[in-house]
């Protein structure tokens, strides 16, 4: 479940320099009804031109922060990855 909203968040272009490209939420969900995998979110990306770099780059302004990605003492954070 937390994966589909990750995808679903990634894909929705809510605001102009968030999501992907022409990509909605209704047509974000239909894509992820179909098959609710990175796979999917990766090839709409491309299919706008864009690489799995903007993709990842989309997924993780989506995300919040969760518990252990924060490192206290050394002020990193642990980046999500696919």
């Amino acid at each position: 479940m937390i994966d589909t909203i990750l995808y679903l968040k990634s894909l929705n272009q809510l605001h102009m320099e968030m999501g992907c490209p022409k990509i909605g939420g209704v047509t974000a969900n239909k894509l992820l009804d179909v098959d609710c995998s990175w796979d999917t979110v990766v090839n709409t990306f491309a299919k706008q031109g864009l690489g799995e770099a903007v993709a990842i780059e989309q997924a993780r302004l989506a995300r919040i922060l969760r518990n252990g990605e924060y490192d206290t003492d050394t002020g990193e954070v642990k980046l999500w990855t696919p």
